[in-house]
């Protein structure tokens, strides 16, 4: 993260004290007024019907989103849906692909159709890579125009449509609206951007067809953050955690950073999950590198980086996998490169997840039914 970015960033959290600080939250606040007033506006004209939401016939249709900027977890969010149906249906995940090459084409781009990622993190972003790479079966599609990709994705014979970061894109109609809160700053600083991190207003979430919290402490954290949310919906709730599934090496090969000196760099929005994640696996942390989210290294600057850390005595690099997937043709490095795999963990709602699934399973079916007989006819 730049300094620059840093100093905002810290703004914004009321870490930076002083008249220049203050006057800089005054005029961000002003900015998040008018920014409150857009998203109002925006949603007042999707709940009268005065814009509508579309989407393509014979497909259904989930979002994954959020109402705070970065950082709550839709990308394992959409890994876990995805897993539970993979094997049932023909499945597809949209995703902007924030900050790729793609996402600056007109048309979208077909990263995977069903056997793996067919371009580069560069080209198709991070996170569609990472879940093309982690659901080889799955059709990913990036791109701008949601109802563009989605369209694809029914003239491919998807029967379900899984649309990352989407509860803000209304154009496109969705049968399911999942929405992810992070359990550690629920509300964003209770400010809209720039002044805070929310990004639309907590009377969105009566849209919602289930939250997941993720990030939960514990039973006794869901249960209030649950009683707070529940005076803005009526949907049923799950509580969930980011755990360390494997810590794979540039081989893919498990390795253990447990009392090891570790050099750690990533781009996400809030780096002190990792940060905290490496602590807890028993590792000292020598040296660190923080860009912000979605960005990474240059390779000049990687083995900077690495040569920095190898004087200073670390025995490994470390990046989380979204990171990782950038370094695929890295330079030689005078230390060895490995990453965290994450895995999400519900911790409470397990009944309420599978009756979600159940539900969305029966809707699927019902409505591929509907179809059978409309056709016949």
């Amino acid at each position: 993260m730049t300094k620059f970015h840093s100093y905002f960033y810290n703004v914004m959290l009321r870490k930076e004290k002083g008249i220049v600080a203050a006057f800089l939250r005054a005029l961000l606040l002003c900015l998040s007024f008018v920014f409150q007033s857009v998203v109002a506006v925006r949603n007042y004209f999707y709940d009268k019907g005065i814009l509508k939401s579309k989407s393509p016939e014979n497909v259904f249709i989930i979002s994954i989103g959020n109402i705070v900027a970065g950082g709550a977890g839709k990308t394992p969010s959409t890994i876990m849906l995805a897993k539970a149906f993979i094997k049932k249906m023909p499945l597809a995940i949209i995703s902007r692909g924030y900050r790729s090459l793609a996402e600056k084409k007109s048309e979208p781009t077909i990263v995977s159709e069903g056997k793996g990622p067919k371009c580069s993190a560069e080209v198709c972003g991070d996170e569609p890579y990472l879940m093309a790479n982690a659901l080889p079966t799955a059709y990913v599609i990036v791109g701008k125009n949601r109802r563009k990709a989605a369209q694809i994705a029914a003239e491919a014979g998807m029967q379900l449509i899984i649309c990352d970061d989407a509860m803000q894109h209304r154009s496109l109609y969705r049968d399911a609206d999942v929405v992810i809160i992070n359990a550690l700053d629920p509300i964003g600083q209770g400010y809209f951007l720039p002044r805070g991190f929310l990004r639309d207003s907590l009377k969105s979430l009566a849209r919602a067809d289930l939250l997941i919290i993720n990030h939960v402490i514990n039973v006794d954290h869901f249960a209030a953050l649950k009683a707070e949310l529940s005076k803005y919906t009526k949907a049923p709730m799950i509580g969930t955690q980011l755990k360390v599934d494997k810590i794979l090496d540039s081989n893919c090969a498990e390795v253990s950073i447990k009392n090891k000196k570790v050099a750690i760099f990533c781009g996400i929005a809030h780096p002190e999950n990792f940060r905290k994640t490496i602590v807890e696996c028993g590792s000292k942390i020598v040296l660190e590198r923080v860009f912000s989210d979605h960005l990474t290294f240059s390779k000049e600057a990687l083995v900077d980086f690495a040569q920095q850390a190898q004087q200073k005595g670390a025995d490994l690099l470390l990046c989380t996998e979204k990171d990782f997937v950038k370094l695929q043709e890295h330079p030689p490095l005078p230390l060895p490169l490995a990453y965290l795999k994450m895995k999400m963990e519900i911790v409470t709602g397990h009944n309420v997840w599978n009756s979600f699934l159940t539900n969305i399973q029966n809707e699927i079916s019902s409505k591929k039914s509907y179809q059978g007989v409309n056709n016949t006819e």
